[in-house]
């Protein structure tokens, strides 16, 4: 289990190591998916909270790799042929967990400490759109996916699209959000349950169907900047796994189009790349269609202690509410119960008034009546903040191209500068969005050493704070 500021801890320390860098094409993209929910408008745009989440092999993957997702590109175009392009924006991570591996086994969804290793990453990307008659579509390329999935031709050259469709604007709309998170292991002959079902805000209808996966950036361009513009190729399946049947399976796997469950019996071991799609539907007509991808590892089961999964570790700002979201029990208890609005179900509300360091238990009881223990770990931090990388190298390859300041909690940037040796300003910003430099100034590339910046922001007080440091620029 991790926190968000661990993994940033771990960022910047590799970000200082830029030199030794190894190429970024390595295999670790284990899936993803993109929605997005409306905030209102403003003077006479409409303001959205668009959230991508990526699956990294924490595994197989190598951690310079992982670290190289971390900030997210991605661009706007117009949702319809031509696909004008927008705008491109670079995001940084705003939290990464751990996801839980379960297989399916005697006592039910069991977690797994064999199965694999998951990341899930995930980018708060904050736009305003002005109203047009195409609506916009939001895109996310990465390469390179896992090396080992057996259905798709050469996974290791390919790469990932993730992207969600904002409809014109005529009442405002917030996309599907999928309920659960991946289980992403099954036991060899036996039945299995992965759960795509997904909630809708507005109170659209929702049907569900097996989708292709999507292509997105290769070995010569890992980190498309811009990504590429719809429409999207999908990926090759090798024969005879097609999209819709992509696990080889005793007969073929079934996608409830009302519930989201899809079932199968898996007969062949191996790693298997699985995409689904939840549309949305408003007076009969289709709006939007958000799609989640995912790896499957199929395995002989071996008898393991039952373990159910409490979540990931957390970190959160003094006053802030925190929903717990326990899997893989049947009843559930959470010791203490301090903070807890109801310590004995899977999902309880935590309001922390206190700053510290909270360590809660799980006490889980599966169907079959077996019993395990799981351990998360809360933060509790006074203030927000904003972390800043201590190096980065715009040099064009994709990779830590750019300096941007990193929110720690809720914290709103009001001034971001940079300043030369010789202490002439280079760069300033006064939103997140802009808060990114490229190493240039008036379009010239900066020359390497020591630049140093001053930010300035309000914490989730709303008091103003000035921070100072200093980085390197490599090349």
């Amino acid at each position: 289990m991790h926190n968000n500021i661990k993994a940033f801890i771990r960022t910047v320390i590799l970000l200082g190591c830029i030199c030794s860098f190894i190429p970024a094409k390595a295999s670790h993209i284990a899936g993803g998916e993109m929605t997005y929910v409306y905030l209102g408008d403003s003077l006479s745009y409409h303001r959205y909270w668009v959230t991508l989440i990526i699956y990294e092999d924490c595994m197989h993957g190598l951690p310079e790799v992982i670290a190289q997702d971390n900030p997210a590109f991605l661009a706007v175009y117009s949702a319809t042929s031509p696909y004008t392009f927008i705008r491109k924006d670079s995001v940084p991570y705003s939290y990464s967990t751990v996801v839980p591996q379960f297989i399916n086994t005697p006592c039910g969804n069991n977690a797994s400490t064999t199965a694999g290793c998951t990341l899930k990453k995930t980018f708060i990307y904050r736009i305003a759109l002005p109203s047009n008659t195409s609506g916009y579509t939001v895109v996310y390329d990465r390469c390179c996916r896992n090396s080992a999935t057996v259905n798709v031709n050469q996974p290791d050259e390919v790469g990932i699209t993730l992207s969600c469709t904002i409809p014109p604007y005529t009442t405002p709309n917030n996309s599907a959000v999928f309920n659960n998170l991946p289980i992403q292991n099954a036991a060899i002959n036996k039945s299995f349950g992965f759960d795509f079902s997904a909630t809708d805000p507005d109170g659209d209808s929702l049907s569900y169907e097996m989708c292709p996966a999507l292509k997105g950036g290769d070995q010569n361009d890992v980190k498309p900047w811009p990504p590429y513009a719809p429409p999207f190729d999908a990926v090759i399946y090798n024969s005879p796994y097609t999209y819709d049947n992509p696990i080889k399976c005793a007969a073929p796997m079934q996608l409830d189009p009302v519930t989201g469950m899809l079932t199968g019996t898996a007969t062949q071991t191996g790693l298997y790349l699985v995409a689904a799609s939840c549309h949305e539907w408003r007076n009969g007509v289709m709006i939007n269609t958000i799609i989640r991808e995912q790896e499957v590892l199929v395995t002989s089961y071996t008898s393991s202690p039952y373990k159910p999964y409490g979540g990931g570790d957390v970190t959160l700002l003094v006053g802030e509410h925190y929903q717990f979201n326990a899997i893989g029990a049947k009843i559930y208890t959470w010791s203490p119960g301090t903070y807890l609005d109801n310590p004995n179900i899977a999902n309880p509300t935590g309001y922390f008034t206190d700053p510290g360091q909270f360590t809660y238990t799980l006490h889980g009881v599966s169907d079959s009546g077996c019993v395990g223990d799981d351990i998360i770990h809360v933060t509790v931090l006074a203030n927000s903040y904003f972390a800043v990388p201590n190096a980065f190298s715009p040099n064009g390859d994709g990779i830590n191209d750019i300096l941007a300041p990193i929110p720690i909690g809720n914290s709103t940037l009001t001034d971001f500068r940079i300043f030369n040796r010789w202490g002439n300003q280079v760069f300033q910003a006064d939103n997140i969005q802009n808060a990114w430099w490229d190493g240039k100034y008036k379009g010239k590339r900066q020359d390497m050493g020591i630049f140093f910046w001053e930010l300035k922001f309000l914490d989730n007080n709303g008091k103003p704070q000035l921070v100072k440091g200093n980085v390197t620029l490599v090349r």
